[in-house]
């Protein structure tokens, strides 16, 4: 008898527990209105949405409803119920950022403009060329007096270099002559024939124009000589570069070796390559040794061709270069996009989720209600229509959301790649053109 007391007095609290929703409701009944879809989207979530609903609890909670329901009244109740949260997912697609963190600037080649404006005017390398013009380029290499041939080529190299690009020539050993009387007068010939600036094809050819081969080779002096050419250089943005052209190691007793070392660990920090045009075998060495001092290559070419091709070389490096930093910073900004619209979609893909349960579990409800014979068949009909509504409302301005960001955020990508391109094109076009 004590077990059936228990029982009946456990069943009692159980249905007191699941009519507690709909008396309260009852207090004040909620009257539809026309809403608009945001607030439509503040209804939930419901007490029973998401994860907190379950058929069998919930089927008693409907069983509690009284008779003769109205479509309106039902269906206000049942949102307080089974309402999901949207506005959550909504937020975290209209918060996502549009702005692309992928630097168009970074990983540039070093010798170009650091800005994406073509017509940018900020020098972004400094190119010193040191042409020997020592007796030793008196001779004559297929047929061309080999100081001609160097000056073919280095008129070649400079005006290909790119836009942003200041350039000087030094010459030296030019003066005097190859007798000893001649030597200090040679040793000491370094000149300035183009001071650094942005590179004029007639006045550097005119520069190229005022000298011939004549003496000895101050090949250390005038790699000292050069920090002049640089001046205060100290823009970490801005390098620094020499290329020597030589067919021979120093003979005025100095220590280029030493002397690229100091300048290239100066505040200048300038790299000093050289280009050994028809080298005596017992003098690479030597010539070897100032490219590592100074941080630069030991190139050696024996042929006209050959030192066209090797100064031509670093214009197809940076060709490369940008080829290389085109496609990576492409990707980058595809990577980027990716990941906002990756969040986007699957806030997207929740959203719909959620108004297809919704909308299946309103339905289910009204079913079962008409099945208890709570709401009448022109009721139910009445009720789907409104469920039908809502779901379509909801679903429309989500997806309103969504494809507004998508398309923001694709345009954005698609403006920036484009960028990507145009400057890969336009500075490989430089050196196509240059060839």
């Amino acid at each position: 008898m004590k077990r059936v007391i228990i029982l009946l007095m456990g069943l009692i609290v159980l249905l007191s527990a699941c009519s507690l929703p709909w008396m309260e409701e009852q207090v004040q009944p909620k009257k539809p209105t026309n809403m608009s879809v945001e607030e439509m989207i503040k209804e939930g979530p419901g007490t029973h949405g998401g994860n907190n609903y379950h058929p069998f609890t919930f089927q008693q909670i409907l069983s509690q409803f009284p008779d003769n329901l109205s479509a309106e009244e039902t269906f206000s109740q049942l949102k307080r119920y089974l309402a999901e949260d949207y506005a959550s997912h909504i937020e975290e697609i209209e918060k996502v950022d549009p702005t692309f963190y992928t630097n168009l600037q970074k990983g540039q080649p070093q010798d170009v403009p650091s800005t994406v404006d073509p017509k940018a005017s900020q020098p972004t390398a400094n190119v010193v060329v040191l042409l020997d013009a020592s007796g030793s380029m008196r001779g004559k290499l297929d047929g061309k007096v080999k100081i001609d041939l160097a000056k073919e080529a280095i008129q070649k190299f400079v005006s290909k270099l790119p836009q942003g690009v200041r350039v000087s020539l030094k010459v030296y050993g030019h003066k005097g002559s190859g007798s000893n009387r001649d030597k200090a007068v040679s040793c000491g010939s370094i000149e300035t024939v183009y001071p650094l600036g942005p590179y004029n094809a007639s006045q550097f050819q005119a520069a190229l124009n005022r000298f011939q081969p004549s003496g000895w080779t101050p090949l250390a002096k005038a790699i000292e000589d050069s920090a002049k050419d640089f001046g205060q250089q100290t823009n970490p943005d801005v390098k620094n570069v020499i290329y020597v052209v030589s067919d021979g190691k120093e003979t005025c007793d100095g220590d280029p070796i030493q002397a690229a070392q100091r300048l290239n660990q100066s505040h200048i920090q300038a790299v000093v390559n050289i280009i050994g045009f028809d080298v005596k075998d017992e003098e690479q060495k030597a010539l070897k040794e100032i490219a590592v001092a100074g941080k630069g290559e030991y190139v050696r070419v024996d042929t006209p061709d050959q030192l066209r091709r090797e100064l031509e070389r670093e214009s197809m490096q940076k060709w490369i270069a940008w080829n290389q930093w085109g496609n990576r910073t492409w990707v980058m900004i595809q990577y980027e996009w990716q990941d906002k619209f990756s969040l986007i979609h699957r806030h997207y893909q929740d959203l719909k989720i959620k108004s297809n349960r919704e909308s299946s579990r309103l339905n289910d409800s009204a079913r079962y209600l008409n099945q208890l014979n709570k709401l009448s068949d022109q009721e139910l009909f009445k009720l789907q229509q409104m469920i039908h509504a809502r779901s379509q409302t909801i679903q429309n301005h989500y997806h309103d959301v969504y494809v507004n960001k998508s398309n923001l955020l694709k345009r954005i990508r698609d403006q920036l790649q484009e960028d990507v391109r145009k400057k890969k094109e336009e500075m490989q076009n430089q050196y196509r053109q240059a060839n």
